[in-house]
């Protein structure tokens, strides 16, 4: 090996070893928020660990709760003694950015958002639309903030959520996932922040409803946005009946009463279609819905048996008019009750109607209640399993 060859093989070396150390040192400096949640601050129920609790001012406005990872917890098996592999932080400031500032302040790293799966609301700042608003932006317009994270509302404290041990996995991980996946219910309707920030300019918004227990926590039911702020909540078999409108059903149980029976029908696929037409001058809507799935439970030797052809017609005729009572109900009360847009009547409208859309795009609020709503449903069943 020639002299050359032996100083560039020695400096590549030095560069390899002095650059994983540099990476070290950076990531050892950096504080992982995986999770965020806000507040209205209110000193009767803060939780924040200041000694002297900040007075409820203009000034302190906001509650802001930070989730980190506790990698040492991560690493080694946690006790029952033991954080479930996090560390929360709290401050009390004007906005999410200034409290960002003095948690950096307080600590001796600087906090790190690019890992961050979910952001929690609590309710307070949601009812107001000057807050609300502005809290959208300033995570929009944070560049180290993906725009995929999950959004959540609460009727509790965001950080009662956020503190949460669950035993089954960590909580970041589980609202990421649950952001992802309808775990076999669509009890809520997932949605990142893109697509709150998107429907909330648009109109109106769904967001799910996070609640708490001591170890684990729900994610079921909406919070309705109407004006850029919180209107209603809607339970879970109305979200249910939003999201087989709006084509947002992967799966879906429906518990199905047959003479007193109940007999659960697992839909495994569902598809929405809208179309629109003009009819002595008012919009009329049809919304299609076809499922198709498998029972999945009935009584041993009881008659008539599933594998009668004329008995399971009667099944899904039960199950077709099921979905669409609920549909029709959700349809009454979102359109002439709360009067929101929460079934993508206008959207539908905007993408393949533009003709009808332009004509009333201004007045929309005024129309859609109007709108003629109709609602078919086609169920069909694949599958009654095996008998052993």
């Amino acid at each position: 090996m020639g002299r050359f060859t032996k100083i560039i093989a020695i400096a590549m070396t030095v560069l390899l070893f002095t650059t994983g150390c540099w990476d070290r040192i950076e990531i050892d400096n950096r504080a992982f928020v995986v999770m965020m949640g806000l507040d209205l601050y209110d000193p009767e129920k803060s939780t924040s660990g200041e000694r002297h609790k900040p007075p409820k001012n203009e000034e302190n406005r906001y509650k802001i709760t930070y989730v980190l990872p506790r990698f040492a917890a991560i690493k080694e098996a946690p006790s029952s003694e033991q954080q479930s592999g996090a560390i929360v932080l709290q401050t009390v400031a004007k906005s999410a950015y200034r409290g960002t500032r003095e948690l950096t302040a307080r600590m001796d790293s600087r906090p790190f958002f690019q890992h961050m799966k979910a952001f929690v609301f609590g309710i307070g700042v949601v009812e107001n639309e000057q807050y609300f608003m502005e809290v959208l932006d300033g995570l929009e317009r944070n560049t180290d903030i993906s725009s995929k994270i999950h959004i959540f509302v609460t009727n509790e404290q965001s950080n009662d959520i956020l503190s949460v041990k669950s035993t089954l996995k960590p909580l970041e991980y589980k609202l990421q996932g649950m952001g992802q996946a309808y775990r076999g219910t669509p009890m809520y309707i997932p949605k990142t922040l893109e697509e709150v920030i998107n429907d909330v300019l648009a109109g109106d918004a769904v967001i799910p409803r996070i609640q708490a227990s001591d170890t684990e926590v729900k994610v079921a039911g909406s919070a309705v946005i109407k004006e850029k702020k919180f209107f209603a909540w809607l339970e879970e078999e109305e979200t249910r009946a939003v999201a087989f409108l709006t084509n947002n059903v992967k799966k879906a149980i429906l518990e199905v009463d047959y003479n007193g029976i109940n007999i659960p029908y697992m839909v495994e696929r569902a598809r929405t279609k809208k179309s629109a037409k003009i009819e002595d001058g008012k919009i009329v809507i049809d919304i299609m819905i076809s499922t198709k799935g498998d029972i999945q439970q009935y009584i041993v030797g009881k008659e008539p048996r599933l594998t009668d052809v004329d008995f399971l017609k009667e099944l899904e005729e039960i199950i077709e008019k099921q979905i669409k009572d609920e549909a029709e109900r959700i349809i009454n009360k979102v359109q002439k009750e709360m009067e929101v847009d929460i079934i993508g009547i206008g959207d539908h409208l905007k993408r393949y109607e533009p003709k009808i859309w332009k004509q009333v795009e201004h007045d929309w609020r005024e129309v859609y209640p109007t709108v003629d709503i109709n609602v078919k449903v086609t169920s069909s069943i694949t599958d009654i399993g095996t008998v052993k």
